[in-house]
């Protein structure tokens, strides 16, 4: 029967005594590491882990038992270092506490064995343990329950249902606590003497079973509250600053009162005043409705007969997409992702193509981190009158914003702004109102010209959700707190791209163009982007990895969304600098 631990390979870290081709295999696709007290028990997974451990295995099998020769060097690497599965205590970044599996015959514990057949009687696969090993100082029930329980936990992910050790025989009684039988007599193996030893999984000790469910609970209790400790770097959600919380927390009015009214039209002049915008309406949706109305108001606008729809990212095809929902009559162009428009070529299929009355694309392109040029574009359209509709869902609230002379732009309260997500906002100019017709076939909830008109909601909005992008755009409110703003955002994006370049990470974007709150990038040679998220997230970061665009390409994203700031990023680029060797 073959093995059934899922396996996948890391580069070996360099300065050990494996050759060039060797690897290390590491299974840990579903095990979780869990926080009991002040130690981290997880599966080893890291180079600087790797080199702790053979130094632990060092000091503990040759130089304390004497199990070993003295290999001349300050480690030892196991001979079943290639099939083991280690898992370890920390104590902050110091491995205290050691024990490794594998699965994968011969075992050694039938080299102790006046009959091997004995490994016959019992299920297979057998999980054998070995290694087991804590520092000296650190040599406290807490450590060895914490790798018990990996053992345990990790045995019954898999289905396994013996487990066989070599115990040493001066420990027999701790062993036989845990439920462990002798399958013989103790053996001299160099100067420590083994016995070996079989537990079945299915009959372990009460205080062992207690200890476990204790143990099991705190691992549930670390997974509900995991995403609240967690900083989150994804493009949405995004962090949210206490004002915000506190305001989403407040009790609820009704939409229709004047207070709620008042405050709906407050907050309608803050958006137009920051972005020189002549109406901003607001909607409860997602920025996909925000686009579905600048789609609908195009349909409703029969003299801007045909468009052209610039692409050079996920979101420019998206605007693709709902354009064809909307039967709207296009065309497109588009550019590798991560590449800027070609405003000469834009201007020449101008030129060619007289009948195009708008142009629609994506200002700050989320999934490259790419800010495109629209002060060109307004230019070179400008002799035309051709007019510009943006996406403006991540670049609203992320850097300065001028849509003076814009068509129609969306934006969202769940981005850069720093809100939660659930309000839709549209921008459009006088004439995108005056010029749109109100017809039978627009949905009545995407009719932008009867919300620019009604003063308040058109609809229910939640007093909370409102509350909450209210607070957020404070920091917008005012020319000069709103300058600080966009320059607190630029350069904790340079701060983060600094950072990302001196991991010898692949940043898409970079320089002028580079947006200064989501950067997309590629891991380091030698680490996936699996394991650098893991990274990350055991620093105590999310970061944005998950969309399907971003897997199939290899690509990450670190956004800076929300309440981020420098401060709240050391952490993390200090972490993963003092393990920059590992991804090289």
């Amino acid at each position: 029967m073959g093995s059934r631990l899922p396996s996948v390979s890391l580069q070996y870290p360099k300065g050990t005594a494996l050759t060039a081709d060797d690897e290390v295999v590491t299974n840990n696709e579903h095990f979780k590491p869990l926080c009991f007290g002040r130690y981290l028990f997880k599966m080893a997974d890291q180079e600087e882990e790797f080199h702790q451990i053979h130094i632990l295995n060092c000091q503990t099998f040759v130089h304390e038992i004497n199990r070993h020769p003295d290999p001349g060097s300050e480690a030892l690497i196991d001979r079943f270092h290639h099939k083991n599965t280690y898992f370890i205590g920390k104590r902050g970044e110091r491995v205290v506490g050691m024990i490794c599996l594998h699965d994968e015959p011969p075992y050694s514990v039938a080299e102790k064995l006046d009959d091997p057949s004995l490994l016959d009687e019992l299920e297979h696969p057998l999980l054998e343990a070995r290694l087991l090993s804590v520092v000296p100082n650190e040599r406290y029930q807490r450590v060895s329950a914490g790798l018990f329980w990996c053992l345990y936990h990790f045995a019954g992910q898999n289905g396994y249902r013996h487990l066989v050790i070599s115990g040493l025989s001066n420990r027999l009684k701790m062993y036989q606590r845990l439920g462990f039988r002798p399958l013989g007599p103790p053996v001299l193996s160099g100067q420590a003497e083994f016995i070996p030893m079989v537990v079945d999984f299915t009959d372990l000790p009460k205080k062992i079973l207690h200890t476990n469910e204790q143990l099991n609970r705190r691992l549930e209790q670390e997974d509900t509250s995991r995403l609240k400790r967690l900083i989150i770097l994804q493009p949405g959600p995004v962090e949210i600053h206490e004002d915000v919380g506190k305001a989403f927390r407040a009790p609820s009015i009704s939409h229709r009162s004047t207070e709620f009214v008042d405050r709906y039209q407050a907050v309608r002049q803050v958006l137009c005043d920051m972005t020189g915008a002549d109406e901003a309406v607001l909607i409860v949706g997602s920025s996909t409705v925000a686009n579905d109305v600048v789609a609908a108001t195009l349909q409703a606008t029969p003299i801007l007969q045909r468009g052209l729809i610039l692409v050079n990212g996920e979101f420019g095809r998206r605007l693709v997409t709902q354009a064809r929902r909307f039967d709207l009559q296009f065309e497109t162009m588009q550019w590798s992702w991560g590449q800027p428009w070609n405003h000469d070529a834009i201007a020449s299929r101008l030129r060619q193509s007289p009948e195009i009355h708008w142009i629609w694309a994506t200002h700050l392109e989320t999934s490259t981190g790419m800010v495109n040029d629209i002060d060109r574009l307004r230019t070179l359209t400008g002799e035309r009158r051709v007019r510009i509709c943006l996406d403006c869902v991540s670049s609203l609230g992320a850097l300065e914003l001028n849509l003076q002379g814009i068509h129609l732009a969306s934006g969202t309260s769940g981005k850069s702004l720093g809100s939660y997500a659930g309000v839709a906002i549209v921008f459009a100019s006088r004439e995108a109102i005056q010029a749109a017709e109100r017809h039978d076939g627009l949905p009545e909830y995407l009719d932008l010209v009867a919300a620019a008109r009604t003063r308040g909601p058109r609809f229910t909005i939640a007093s909370p959700l409102f509350g909450a992008l209210e607070s957020a755009l404070e920091p917008y409110a005012h020319p000069e707190r709103r300058q600080r703003r966009y320059d607190a955002i630029a350069s904790v994006g340079r701060f983060v791209r600094n950072n990302l370049r001196a991991l010898d990470t692949d940043i898409l974007v970079d320089g002028d163009q580079a947006a200064p709150t989501v950067t997309t990038f590629s891991p380091p040679t030698g680490i996936d982007t699996e394991t650098f998220c893991r990274l990350c997230e055991d620093s105590g970061y999310i970061l944005g990895g998950l969309s399907g665009y971003l897997k199939a390409r290899g690509w990450l994203q670190l956004a800076t969304m929300g309440d981020v700031d420098v401060r709240k990023l050391q952490p993390l680029f200090e972490r993963l600098s003092n393990r920059r060797n590992a991804f090289r």
